[in-house]
């Protein structure tokens, strides 16, 4: 089990690129993407990610692992 903080990926050019996992708290709920951190990550691990307005800690599982750019991330990055 991992717990995910946020983290940067740049390249050579001081491009910005996040990486991401979509989550699952349920078989066949849906998804959820955070910030991994920069964790090595494969879909089916099992992750502890904070949720809601307290920031409660929960299990998920990983559905996919993915690195995108601040433009066409699923949410801004830095907030």
């Amino acid at each position: 089990m991992f717990g995910i903080i946020p983290a940067v990926l740049l390249t050579p050019a001081g491009e910005s690129y996040y990486q991401f996992c979509n989550v699952q708290f349920k078989e066949d709920g849906a998804t959820y993407a955070y910030l991994t951190g920069g964790i090595s990550l494969k879909a089916g691990d099992f992750v502890v990610v904070p949720i809601g307005d307290h920031q409660a800690e929960k299990l998920a599982r990983v559905t996919e692992v993915f690195v995108c750019s601040t433009q066409n991330a699923p949410y801004p990055p830095v907030r």
